[in-house]
């Protein structure tokens, strides 16, 4: 079935599918979203109009009335323009940003450690299902990034299923001061919970701490967590 309005087309069908097990072979991003939450993409009005009517037709058809569209001064979208889901191509420029992070922090890596992030990074956005990293481009280069991971842990009482991390957040030093940190990590912080992530664990560094804590994070509360390291 097909509708037109002008130049815009709508394409129809039925799919029960897992939007993060698709490999895309175009775009960068497949969500499930429904008429009530058009609001918080940027698209032409016409393009938004068109898609409530369609909804409108088919939901009517089936005896169910479609939800009042919400007013555009709602909050901003998550992904617009500029913000997307890192692709296996992006591995250069996640590496570039990770030394961004990594000299900040005082820490040079050997030379052949780029090559093998580079590798790491491409592995993972080719075929882990457990990983995704969302990024700000402008068209010519990344210009944030941030990184996150779940597993699947024992259970824990009130705990969702997966557990999560984010990492590897960077921002090259010419563009910072401009919201892009605060835009990747709530994309991948809104990713992990969407997979059931019930807890979400980060490394805080002095400067990124009053952001993390304006998005919710806090001092970890139970048993002090300790680690073991080789180095």
């Amino acid at each position: 079935m097909r509708h037109t309005q002008r130049e815009e087309q709508i394409y129809t069908a039925r799919w029960a599918g897992d939007p993060d097990a698709v490999g895309l072979t175009e775009g960068v991003l497949l969500r499930w979203f429904t008429p009530d939450m058009l609001h918080r993409l940027r698209l032409r009005s016409s393009t938004r109009d068109l898609l409530l009517a369609h909804a409108a037709q088919t939901q009517g058809s089936m005896g169910v009335r479609p939800p009042a569209p919400r007013q555009p001064h709602l909050p901003a979208p998550l992904v617009g323009p500029g913000l997307r889901r890192a692709v296996p191509s992006d591995a250069a420029e996640l590496t570039r940003l990770r030394l961004v992070m990594l000299a900040s922090a005082g820490t040079v890596p050997e030379p052949q450690w780029s090559a093998d992030c580079e590798r790491w990074f491409a592995d993972r956005l080719t075929g882990d299902g457990r990983f995704a990293a969302f990024v700000v481009d402008d068209g010519t280069c990344l210009l944030s990034c941030a990184v996150g991971q779940y597993t699947d842990p024992m259970p824990s009482p009130g705990q969702g299923p997966n557990v999560g991390h984010i990492a590897s957040v960077a921002t090259d030093p010419a563009h910072r001061r401009q919201g892009h940190a605060r835009r990747v990590v709530t994309a991948v912080h809104d990713w992990l919970t969407a997979h059931g992530c019930g807890y979400i664990s980060l490394t805080a560094s002095p400067a990124a701490e009053a952001l993390y804590r304006s998005l919710g994070y806090r001092d970890h509360a139970g048993p002090t967590p300790l680690a073991w390291s080789a180095r």
